[in-house]
């Protein structure tokens, strides 16, 4: 499967986990100890992995394993690592956001370790992304209150085609897609009626959220 596949079935899904990582996050202390492999949210310290890093003054992202000081990081380096061997973008050590959006990478890998959260650190000058494989998000406990939020955020998490990342959300929810035409689609889970509308360059519009019965 290509990048733009990948990043249109998993960026939405890992979108959904990273809101339900929000309410753990909340407003606490972070810290990242990349020699243990961990990252510690408050009190509370759980096993992860470095994705790789953003720079903001030359907007580029660092994968994990490239950066110097991979050596003494082994333990956080394994999920990075493995995607190198799939090569393309996942091969490549530094890449320009011009050319690949850091989300997307992050979002793919989060979902390509098991399906697991992303968490992003900022820090003075950029941003490190870890999946945090300690802490399992499993959408079984996602709040349908969350999906409205979710799919509207899409036009600042991807370029790619909105309805190819929303169909595999509905599905990972467990929703049954009911209607799908050019202006709206529309699915089912039980008494939840999802209606989303398409504007003419097929970007998300009106959304509803309806419990029935």
């Amino acid at each position: 499967m290509d990048f733009a596949s990948l990043v249109q079935r998993h960026v939405l899904v890992a979108r959904a986990r990273a809101r339900m990582l929000e309410d753990v996050r909340a407003d606490k202390v972070w810290g990242a100890d990349l020699v243990a492999g961990t990252v510690s949210i408050g009190d509370q310290a759980y096993e992860a992995q470095l994705v790789g890093t953003f720079s903001l003054s030359s907007h580029t992202f660092l994968w994990g394993w490239a950066n110097p000081g991979a050596p003494q990081w082994s333990r956080a380096l394994t999920l990075a690592t493995s995607l190198k061997g799939s090569g393309g973008p996942f091969a490549e050590a530094k890449l320009h956001a011009n050319d690949v959006n850091p989300n997307e990478l992050a979002a793919v890998a989060g979902e390509l370790s098991g399906g697991f959260p992303v968490f992003v650190g900022t820090y003075d000058g950029g941003a490190a992304f870890l999946v945090l494989t300690g802490l399992p998000m499993p959408l079984e406990r996602f709040s349908l209150a969350y999906l409205p939020g979710v799919v509207l955020d899409l036009p600042v998490l991807t370029t790619q085609p909105p309805r190819a990342c929303v169909e595999p959300l509905l599905q990972a929810l467990g929703f049954t897609v009911t209607e799908n035409e050019p202006a709206r689609l529309s699915a089912t889970r039980g008494p939840s009626l999802f209606r989303l509308e398409f504007d003419a360059e097929g970007r998300p519009g009106k959304l509803e959220l309806n419990h029935r019965g």
